[in-house]
């Protein structure tokens, strides 16, 4: 869980970096679908995994990675489920579930109706392009995420959130992980039920 959750609480702190740019908006839904590009410091092979992520105002998300396993973790303001399914069919699949509703995930991504483009204590802009941008990560935010800093490529010079076509995060063991953007949809719509969860049979279920 802990592999899932590191690359999620970087994804939604990208999109709190709005003063780097005037007019910078993310609308209250989006869904995005990516790559994930991790690069072992051993032996040097690459993993790629597809994922999408899903997150609609205020506190709801639903994020996915499609790897071996296609975990996927779902929160709302009231309940986080975190499932994997059984590796083998037949087998037994396991869903973690808390009532905690605080979360450091929906909790980064709901600071932007707050603070918009106003000065923040989550990070500092250490170098600027017109289509690449570094966010290092200030001590608090560092030490909950992991992180160092998070490097944003944009296919336009607008530097717009619709525009993000790759990031990289550095976290503090000074590993890298990117992520390519497939996709973007900033008017996306959900379901009333999108961001809950049906614990399927034969699933073990932990408090």
């Amino acid at each position: 869980m802990k592999k899932l959750m590191k690359p999620l609480l970087i994804l939604t702190t990208f999109i709190l970096s709005t003063n780097l740019w005037a007019n910078f908006r993310i609308p209250n839904n989006f869904h995005m679908d990516f790559i994930q590009v991790i690069k072992s410091e051993i032996s040097g092979k690459v993993r790629k995994s597809k994922g999408h992520i899903d997150y609609k105002y205020p506190g709801q998300i639903r994020f996915k990675v499609e790897d071996k396993v296609s975990s996927i973790f779902i929160s709302n303001t009231h309940t986080q489920w975190y499932y994997t399914p059984p590796f083998i069919e037949g087998e037994q699949g396991e869903v973690r579930i808390s009532k905690n509703h605080k979360n450091i995930l929906t909790d980064l991504f709901d600071i932007i109706k707050k603070y918009g483009e106003k000065k923040n204590k989550h990070y500092e802009i250490v170098k600027i392009s017109t289509k690449q941008k570094l966010i290092k990560f200030l001590p608090e935010s560092e030490n909950k995420l992991d992180a160092k800093s998070l490097e944003l490529f944009f296919n336009k010079e607008s530097g717009q959130f619709d525009h993000v076509n790759k990031f990289i995060i550095e976290y503090t063991d000074k590993r890298k992980v990117t992520f390519e953007v497939l996709s973007l949809d900033l008017n996306k719509t959900f379901g009333k039920d999108h961001f809950s969860f049906t614990v399927p049979p034969n699933t073990k279920i932990v408090r």
